[in-house]
């Protein structure tokens, strides 16, 4: 008896080692490379879900900064067009105060060569297309209400600068006043505004901005007096400040320089913005509109996200009636 206890016993004890050591069993090889494969995939889909994600993400950035520096550039631009020319008979007055020169508005197709000279009629036009497209002067009487004054109340340039004071006698009678003549052109892809001041100087005003490009709607040639746009016409086919520079159009070469510059009623206004890195990767070709909407798109494989912002923009001092 006591012989069959000491076996049942030893059986007791052999079955529960099974059952421990069957507890304290590891995975095989196999299974834990199943398992670092299974997690492989799911790391890399997260990665690729985020990476995803974040080149959405920064697309969408890029584009909304695009589409709010374009927008800006144009409100700039326009607003400046709007005063050019502006230089009313003030109160107790007979005659305008004396302009910059002679041009309200003036442009070159191929960008100026120096743009700080002193007045618009000493503005001369490069030769060769540039690569940051057109170049604007505008001209116009200054005061505290068509710009930002200082804090002592002086008019300032497209810069932030103060104007210098001018002066006119009149019937023996001194007259103060100011006048604007800002200079816009595009250079290193970035828009810059020249104010001339005392000291002629040039800052950046939108980043990223690649082109800019102007057209002119202009009245009859064969009327002074006409506030009717007629047609637009190139820089170059209103012809250069002096000299006959540009293409003048066959319709306006009986006219002077700056007659032909004071028919100008209207400007059409084009700037091409530009992401401020590659965004679309540069193994695909990408296609973006210009400055003319009727013209094919242009193709470009450069990663750079690009968009044309247009608008046009009457010159309120030339079509009123006074």
């Amino acid at each position: 008896m006591s012989c069959l206890s000491t076996d049942q016993h030893g059986s007791r004890l052999h079955s529960r080692t099974l059952v421990h050591r069957s507890w304290q069993r590891g995975v095989t090889l196999i299974e834990l490379m199943i398992s670092m494969v299974i997690g492989m995939a799911i790391i890399a889909a997260a990665v690729a879900l985020y990476g995803g994600t974040s080149a959405a993400s920064n697309i969408s950035q890029q584009q909304a900064q695009l589409s709010d520096d374009g927008q800006f550039a144009l409100k700039l631009i326009a607003n400046q067009i709007r005063q050019a020319g502006y230089n009313p008979v003030q109160k107790d007055r007979t005659t305008l105060n004396p302009l910059l020169g002679n041009f309200a508005i003036f442009a070159c197709q191929n960008g100026f060569q120096t743009a700080t000279v002193a007045t618009p009629d000493l503005l001369t036009c490069n030769g060769s297309a540039a690569a940051g497209g057109h170049a604007l002067a505008i001209t116009y009487e200054a005061d505290t209400r068509n710009t930002i004054p200082t804090a002592l109340g002086v008019p300032t340039s497209c810069l932030g600068e103060s104007l210098v004071q001018r002066s006119v006698i009149e019937t023996l009678i001194n007259y103060n006043y100011y006048m604007a003549d800002n200079r816009f052109y595009v250079s290193n892809n970035q828009l810059f505004c020249a104010g001339i001041v005392a000291s002629p100087t040039a800052q950046v005003m939108v980043p990223n901005v690649e082109r800019l490009e102007f057209s002119f709607g202009v009245t009859s040639p064969t009327t002074t007096s006409g506030t009717t746009v007629t047609g637009y016409l190139s820089a170059n086919a209103l012809g250069h400040a002096s000299g006959s520079g540009g293409s003048v159009d066959g319709n306006l070469t009986a006219v002077s320089n700056v007659d032909r510059w004071k028919k100008v009623a209207t400007v059409r206004v084009c700037v091409i913005m530009r992401s401020e890195t590659p965004i679309l990767g540069t193994d695909l070709t990408h296609y973006y509109y210009g400055c003319d909407a009727t013209a094919a798109p242009i193709s470009i494989a450069d990663g750079i996200l690009r968009r044309a912002f247009i608008t046009t923009v009457a010159l309120r001092n030339r079509i009123s009636t006074p």
